[in-house]
């Protein structure tokens, strides 16, 4: 999404618990808990430092690598997934998609030492062209994902839709959606032979083929944009289609939509599963 400064986009750390209860599997418990982790917009913030000042901040990936390695220890069970702005927005990203692109990204160099199990590609993944953000995407240990992310010539998703982890003998379907809106921000040169869908109708075309065709338990969204509607048209985002997943993980903070008890807005059949948000917020 568009940043309104360097300070607006700096780190969100959404953990879901999901408490999943099957019946009739003889291969799955009654009741399995998996721990889903999530960041978004690290927009290249690995030092928890600003590093525009060079003072210490309550951001980056390093800091959050602590939480993430003590989750892991106390939780059998877990995924950890990033909802993209990723690869810009740092010095040292700028420094590195712009002068001297020849070393592995340092943003994959991190995330694959965490071994992240998928990323949702964000809007900000453009601003350095085509050619920066392929060889990013190859130098990642996972899977870069979005739905509607088209080849415009071929008309075939330009990136994996999705990925099927089973964990616990539960299979868990990460769709991964992209927001339309990448034209309106980046230049037609960086996104060239791309074109970008309307998110929910994909998210109602993958969904079922999770479903029907994976087999999938459990199906977690990773999305760039936000959680409400449409404020111009009332449209719906994939978040508010009911019955169609039992959890989000959202990038784009700025319309991380809250209910009225103060709690990131999440849609999931309750007969299925239960979230619950244990740090849905730090950084500035």
């Amino acid at each position: 999404m568009k940043r309104r400064s360097p300070f607006f986009h700096s780190l969100l750390t959404l953990v879901l618990l999901l408490t999943l209860v099957f019946v009739a599997r003889s291969f799955v418990p009654d009741r399995v808990q998996i721990t889903i982790l999530g960041t978004t917009d690290l927009h290249g913030n690995i030092n928890p430092i600003d590093y525009y000042t060079n003072k210490a901040d309550n951001r980056g990936l390093a800091k959050v690598a602590t939480l993430i390695k003590r989750i892991r220890k106390e939780h059998s069970n877990v995924l950890l997934i990033d909802s993209g702005d990723t690869i810009q927005g740092s010095p040292l990203e700028s420094f590195h998609g712009r002068k001297n692109n020849q070393p592995i990204d340092p943003m994959m160099l991190v995330m694959n030492s965490l071994n992240y199990d998928a990323m949702a590609v964000g809007n900000h993944e453009y601003n350095f062209g085509l050619k920066v953000l392929e060889k990013a995407r190859g130098e990642a240990n996972f899977p870069w994902l979005s739905a509607n992310t088209y080849d415009i010539a071929k008309q075939q998703p330009h990136y994996k839709p999705y990925i099927v982890k089973e964990v616990a003998g539960v299979r868990i379907g990460i769709l991964g959606l992209t927001t339309p809106g990448v034209p309106n921000w980046d230049n037609p040169p960086n996104y060239a032979g791309l074109e970008f869908h309307e998110p929910v109708s994909e998210a109602r075309k993958w969904v079922p083929i999770l479903r029907d065709k994976e087999k999938a338990d459990v199906v977690v969204i990773a999305m760039h944009m936000g959680l409400g509607e449409d404020l111009r048209t009332g449209e719906v985002s994939p978040g508010q289609v009911a019955h169609e997943n039992e959890a989000i993980s959202t990038g784009y903070k700025e319309y991380l939509y809250q209910n009225q008890n103060g709690t990131p807005k999440l849609i999931y059949p309750k007969e299925v599963a239960q979230a619950k948000v244990i740090t849905p917020y730090t950084g500035s």
